[in-house]
């Protein structure tokens, strides 16, 4: 059950995700203070945090496509369950601030970030609509000018949530998050060594006929010295045999198979001079572990 459970993370991942969206949308939207939803809540934890948490992952090279794209089902959710809510119930939008924010400062703000006024003026709110709704609230309003904010709300988690992150999501596929390295000054030198010295000469021959692209886990594929055909259906990865299998791993492997759904994928044990047995069966067994029957090692 743990082994199925694992094989299909990504997509359990994916429904966590959009359950989590659309139930943080819909609580916000049922959260009234003085007989109002405040937009600013609904656009802080709805559309500015997700999307800053996906720009800034994907400026310091942190976004994995697994996590981007389950930011893409995150507002995905957000934005079913807000249109699924107001084309059944009347919910009345209002702001307020403790700060001294007039409405005019606001509605600028509101207005510079909607991108969008540039072909759907009716998905911006006006200063009137801004104006009015701001707490406390004139008796002779119009109870339905509360409502006037429902096509900003969509229009911001559509562009802002759903579109952008994205966006986001296309270009984590071809970033390579950074890796991480705990080293001690005692392995230092041997550090050095892993950076300059990939070997398993013995096993290359095993490559000799076939044809494969070449992908490499953290190793530089250039130093194998191994012909590889850019074209071939076939996959060859190269990764280290004595670094533990992590789940990180198999997130990069999950993704290669989807990817290449109908071809053979091998993984090359490369070493520090060479390749030791009780590691490559450590890696057999890992995968043998989370139920990947159809990978060979070769060793």
């Amino acid at each position: 059950m743990m082994n199925y459970l694992y094989r299909y993370k990504n997509k359990l991942f994916y429904i966590i995700s959009f359950i989590f969206g659309a139930s943080l949308s819909s609580g916000l939207l049922s959260f009234e203070t003085n007989g109002y939803v405040n937009v600013i809540y609904f656009l802080l934890f709805v559309v500015v945090i997700p999307f800053l948490v996906s720009f800034f992952s994907l400026i310091f090279k942190r976004a994995y496509a697994t996590s981007s794209l389950a930011g893409v089902f995150f507002s995905l959710g957000a934005l079913i369950a807000i249109v699924f809510i107001l084309a059944f119930k009347y919910v009345p939008f209002g702001w307020s601030s403790t700060m001294d924010i007039s409405s005019q400062k606001f509605y600028d703000v509101l207005n510079y970030f909607a991108f969008w006024k540039f072909f759907c003026k009716e998905c911006v709110v006006s200063l009137d609509v801004v104006k009015l709704s701001h707490y406390p609230f004139s008796k002779s309003v119009d109870p339905m000018t509360f409502g006037k904010w429902w096509k900003f709300l969509v229009a911001s988690v559509f562009f802002y949530g759903v579109l952008f992150r994205f966006l986001i999501y296309l270009f984590s596929l071809f970033i390579k998050p950074k890796s991480i390295e705990f080293v001690s000054d005692e392995d230092l030198d041997d550090f050095k060594e892993v950076e300059v010295s990939y070997e398993n000469k013995k096993d290359k021959s095993l490559l000799d006929g076939k044809k494969f692209r070449l992908l490499g886990y953290y190793v530089d594929i250039d130093n194998l010295d191994i012909k590889q055909d850019p074209n071939a259906k076939d996959i060859v990865i190269a990764v280290k045999s004595y670094e533990p299998p992590i789940l990180d791993f198999f997130d990069f492997l999950d993704e290669v198979i989807e990817e290449n759904p109908n071809s053979k994928i091998s993984l090359f044990m490369v070493g520090l001079n060479e390749v030791k047995e009780k590691d490559v069966d450590m890696w057999i067994r890992k995968l043998i572990e989370l139920g990947y029957k159809d990978i060979e090692v070769l060793s």
